[in-house]
């Protein structure tokens, strides 16, 4: 049976190849099922003969005759799983870095989104920002044509003396301390708009975290015992004409009081 090359005997085979078709590989392994050595093949065509091993091993797992591996579907559905789950992972790690910009209403601003974009394409791509953000592709593309507006402008600037005194401060100012120093220089700006550049160039503040005294827990005062024969400091008294009242509380007004015997009533 003759197997017509991928590329031609002459031909060299290119730096970057797809890869080989199933309809090859199932011509190649033929001649082995016939009785061709991989060795033999693989002085005449391409692949190696580990390659062609490799092609057979598959071809009988597919077919049922080796359990010791995946079949193709397997391996195909594996990968897909696989995609999917760095794909949910990429959205998710994106919308807790969006999770500070502003929205209008259920949707995002589009100059913010835009913004973010931009500051997150080194790490991210283009369609999963624009998907995840709720923005087109194509009306980012646009807004980077489009020249910078004169707020625009302005938060550059305001970005770049931001950056500057939170590295003066070794790190350590936040929001209020960056807009005390911004006024002191002359340039006087919301506090909210202070807190958005600073999420928009990646920078943070140091919040010492606030002492609270933890007060002790008050534990409630036992319950007096019941004044009683057993308990009162009186008890030597009992048997002797002096009775107590088993519901009585220890005090000057304590309820005991002599017997009928000793007031001279009979009994």
């Amino acid at each position: 049976m003759d197997i017509v090359p991928l590329w031609g005997e002459e031909s060299t085979m290119p730096k970057s190849r797809p890869p080989y078709p199933p309809e090859f590989r199932q011509r190649i392994i033929e001649p082995v099922r016939k009785g061709r050595t991989p060795e033999s093949l693989a002085e005449q065509f391409e692949p190696s003969a580990q390659t062609i091993r490799n092609w057979l091993a598959q071809a009988d797992r597919d077919a049922g005759q080796r359990a010791d591996g995946l079949t193709t579907d397997e391996r195909e559905k594996l990968r897909r799983l696989r995609r999917e789950n760095k794909t949910l992972r990429e959205e998710r790690e994106i919308l807790k870095k969006s999770r500070g910009l502003v929205c209008q209403g259920d949707r995002l601003d589009p100059i913010q989104g835009f913004e973010f974009v931009t500051a997150h394409r080194a790490t991210h791509r283009l369609a999963t920002l624009c998907r995840v953000l709720g923005v087109s592709p194509s009306g980012y593309y646009a807004w980077r044509r489009r020249p910078l507006s004169p707020r625009a402008r302005a938060d550059v600037t305001l970005s770049a003396q931001i950056q500057a005194i939170h590295t003066r401060s070794r790190g350590t100012y936040g929001v209020p301390r960056v807009q005390a120093e911004l006024a002191a220089a002359g340039v006087r700006i919301g506090r909210k708009r202070v807190a958005r550049l600073m999420r928009a160039v990646g920078v943070q503040g140091v919040s010492r975290r606030k002492f609270q005294a933890r007060r002790a827990e008050i534990q409630p005062p036992p319950p007096h015992p019941i004044w009683s024969a057993a308990t009162s400091p009186r008890s030597d008294r009992i048997g002797s004409g002096w009775r107590i009242s088993p519901t009585s509380r220890p005090g000057p007004a304590s309820s005991i009081w002599p017997s009928s015997s000793m007031c001279g009533v009979a009994a």
